[in-house]
C-alpha cells in the first residue's frame, strides 16, 4: 500500500499529534507500505528518527506560529502539493488536521481521484483554542472556526476520531455517524519498571522535590487551562506543605506560569524542568519520583502524555471532558473541570492513602498495557483498505 501523510508537526516540535505520526509512519514501514510524507520545515536541517529514513519526506516552505513555540505551518500551495502527490501515486492520503496543508491535501486527492482521511484531533473550536485567536470577539471566532471544521471534515471522506465522545463531538458537526471511525492512537510508551527506592531518592533530590509530588507532563500553552492548575495547587500547598508540582515542558506561556507562580509564593512547591524529550524522561526516570499525573486541561481528544504517566504506573488526576478521562475510569479521579476543590480533594485523597495508591497505579499499568502499536497497525490497515475499496466502488 502507498500511503501519503500530510503531517504538521514532525521533531523536533514535541506533541500528541507528532508521536502519533512518527510511530504511524514507522510501524508502516515495518510492514513494507510504501510512505510519503509532507510536512513543513520546523529547521534547516531536521533530525528524524532513524526508522523514518526509508520514507521519501518532502519539506514546504513554512511560517511561525505566534502562540506556539517552534511550531510552524506550511504556506498554502496546492500546486506543490499535487505534484509531490501525483507523482508519489498514494493509495490512500491522510492529513494530520483541517490546515494550511490540509486543504491543500483534500483539493489534490479530489483532483487526483484519491481517498483522503483526516484524524480530528484537536478541539479547535474550544474555548481555550478560540483565545488564541482572540479575547475579545470569541463568539464570532469560534463561529468561523466551526463553519471551517465542518466544511473541512465533511469533504474528506473517513474522519478517525480516538475515542466515542470525540465521535459525538464530530458527529454534532454534521458530520454523518457512518462517516466516522475510532482508530488506533499511536505512541511510543512501553510499561516501565520502579527503579530502587535510592535512585527516587536522587531524583527528588536533584529537582528539589518534596515527599508528595504531582507531575503536570505537555505544553505550556493557554489552553492547556494551567492558570486552573496552579488555582489547585494553591489549595494544596495550603493543606499539605509537603507537596510538589512538577512541571514537565516547555512553551509560550511559560513566562504566565512564572508570574503566577511568584505572585502565588509557590516557588517552593513548583517546579519547572523546560522541555524534555521521551527518552530523557525514560533515561532519568524522573517520572518515577511523582505520586501522579494532572490535568485540568479539556482541550484534549485524547492526552498521550497522560498515558506515558500511567505506564510508569501513576493514578491520574483529570478534568472530566474528552480523550484520556474516557479510558483512565478506575486509574484515578475525573474531576469537575469547573470545580477546583474536586481537583484540590482527588490529589490530597491520593497523597494521604498508599493502599489507594497501590490500587490506582495497578489499573493504570495495566490500561496503558491496552494501547499496543503493533495491534494498533493492523486495525489502521484495515480502516485504510475499507476506504479504499468503498471510495472505489463509489467512484
Amino acid at each position: 500500500m502507498k500511503v501519503a501523510l500530510a503531517i504538521d508537526t514532525l521533531p523536533p516540535y514535541t506533541s500528541g499529534v507528532t508521536t502519533h505520526y512518527v510511530v504511524l509512519a514507522e510501524k508502516l514501514l515495518q510492514k513494507g507500505h510504501d510512505i510519503l510524507i509532507l510536512t513543513p520545515r520546523l529547521v534547516r536541517k531536521p533530525k528524524l528518527p532513524e526508522s523514518l529514513k526509508k520514507a521519501k519526506i518532502v519539506y514546504l516552505p513554512s511560517f511561525p506560529v505566534r502562540h506556539a513555540k517552534g511550531l510552524k505551518l506550511a504556506f498554502p500551495s496546492t500546486p506543490r502539493t499535487l505534484y509531490e502527490l501525483r507523482k508519489f501515486n498514494p493509495d490512500i492520503i491522510e492529513s494530520s488536521s483541517p490546515s494550511s496543508l490540509g486543504v491543500d491535501t483534500l483539493l489534490s486527492s479530489k483532483l487526483l481521484k484519491k481517498p483522503c482521511v483526516s484524524y480530528f484531533y484537536t478541539l479547535f473550536n474550544s474555548r481555550e483554542y478560540i483565545y488564541l485567536i482572540t479575547e475579545r470577539f470569541t463568539k464570532l471566532a469560534e463561529a468561523i472556526v466551526t463553519k471551517y471544521t465542518r466544511w473541512f471534515y465533511k469533504r474528506v471522506d473517513k474522519v478517525f476520531v480516538p475515542t466515542p465522545k470525540v465521535k459525538k463531538i464530530v458527529s454534532k458537526l454534521g458530520i454523518a455517524e457512518t462517516k466516522i471511525s475510532i482508530a488506533p492512537v499511536f505512541t511510543d510508551i512501553k510499561v516501565s519498571e520502579k527503579p530502587d527506592k535510592e535512585h527516587i531518592n536522587y531524583v527528588k533530590n536533584k529537582y528539589k522535590l518534596k515527599k508528595n509530588v504531582a507531575v503536570y507532563l505537555g505544553r505550556l500553552s493557554i489552553e492547556k487551562n494551567l492558570d486552573m492548575l496552579l488555582k489547585v495547587w494553591l489549595k494544596v500547598v495550603n493543606k499539605n506543605k509537603g507537596a510538589t508540582l512538577l512541571i514537565i515542558g516547555d512553551g509560550n506561556y511559560r513566562p504566565r506560569v512564572q508570574h503566577l507562580i511568584n505572585l502565588n509564593k509557590l516557588g517552593n512547591n513548583v517546579i519547572l524542568t523546560g522541555n524534555m524529550t521521551h527518552k530523557e524522561i525514560l533515561k532519568t526516570k524522573i517520572l518515577s519520583a511523582c505520586d501522579l499525573y494532572i490535568s485540568t486541561s479539556t482541550s484534549e481528544t485524547f492526552g498521550l502524555a497522560g498515558l506515558e504517566a500511567m505506564s510508569h504506573g501513576l493514578p491520574v488526576v483529570l478534568a472530566d471532558s474528552t480523550g484520556l478521562s474516557e479510558i483512565a475510569q478506575g486509574a484515578g479521579f475525573i474531576c469537575n473541570p469547573k470545580d477546583i476543590n474536586s481537583f484540590v480533594n482527588a490529589v490530597i485523597t491520593i497523597f494521604s492513602d498508599n493502599e489507594l495508591k497501590k490500587k490506582l497505579s495497578k489499573k493504570a499499568i495495566r490500561i496503558s498495557k491496552s494501547f499496543d502499536s503493533n495491534m494498533g497497525i493492523e486495525k489502521i490497515i484495515k480502516l485504510y483498505s475499507l476506504v479504499i475499496n468503498n471510495y472505489n466502488m463509489t467512484n
